[in-house]
Order: structure tokens, then sequence, then C-alpha cells
């Protein structure tokens, strides 16, 4: 059994709740004891108040709260052996991430309107072509 004390690496599900805007908004506290006040792979620009998010596994302690925000899909295990361990199959973080963007963009447009998503962020709507394929296509 993991105790509170046990380290855990996860990655923040950035998806689990979006803003009015339809942006990623979800935050998960840090353990105060151990890593001081703030959030889990996430940090708020004091001026703006936009959150800017770590694209690598973060290591946190397996405190009961966290461990809940897996179960709540707030968090994603890193790591297949913590998975085995806790009885859950381990998927690939970047998976569940993509699986968890396609979930809100369609949550918030059942609430807003087929499209609403897009059209608050048409820098989306089109893949950019890598420098790469530029030189194939000319």
């Amino acid at each position: 059994m993991l105790k509170n004390q046990d380290t855990i690496l996860v990655v923040p599900n950035k998806w689990a709740y979006v803003n009015a805007n339809g942006d990623p908004s979800a935050l998960v506290l840090r353990d105060n004891k151990e890593d001081g006040p703030g959030f889990l792979g996430a940090t708020i620009d004091g001026s703006t108040g936009k959150i800017t998010y770590r694209d690598t596994p973060v290591k946190c302690r397996a405190t009961k709260y966290h461990r809940d925000r897996i179960v709540r899909g707030e968090l994603f295990l890193a790591s297949p052996e913590v998975a085995h361990y806790l009885g859950i199959t381990y998927r690939e973080p970047k998976a569940l991430l993509a699986e968890a963007k396609a979930k809100a963009i369609a949550d918030f447009d059942a609430q807003h309107g087929e499209g609403a998503w897009l059209s608050l962020h048409p820098e989306e709507s089109q893949p950019t072509k890598r420098s790469s394929d530029r030189k194939l296509s000319q």
C-alpha cells in the first residue's frame, strides 16, 4: 500500500476543467508541507492570470488528496509500476491528455454551441506545416 510519504510521478491533466474561454484551467495543489504552497506542474502569472503547464511528469507525495485526484482523472500516473500497484491499467499520459482535451472541447461545445471552442481558438483549426514539409512541397 502506498503511504503518504511515498513519492509518485504524475502528469497533471490540465484539461480536467476549462474556463469560460475554453482554456485549460485545472489546478492540483502541491503538498504544502513538502513543497510549499503552489500547484503541481503549473504556475500562474500574477499579472495576467495566465496558467502555464509543464509538459513533463512531476513528483508528488502519495497523499490521499493526490490519490483521489488520480481516481478523478485530474492527475495521470507517469509510472506503470505505480499504476500496477494501485490496480489501475497504465496508459501513456500523452494519450490520456489528448483524450481529455477532446472531451473538454466536446463538453464546451455542448454547453456553448457546436464549434464554439474552435471559434475562440482558430489557431487550432489547421495543422501548421513543418519546415521540412514545406521543403518537400516546393
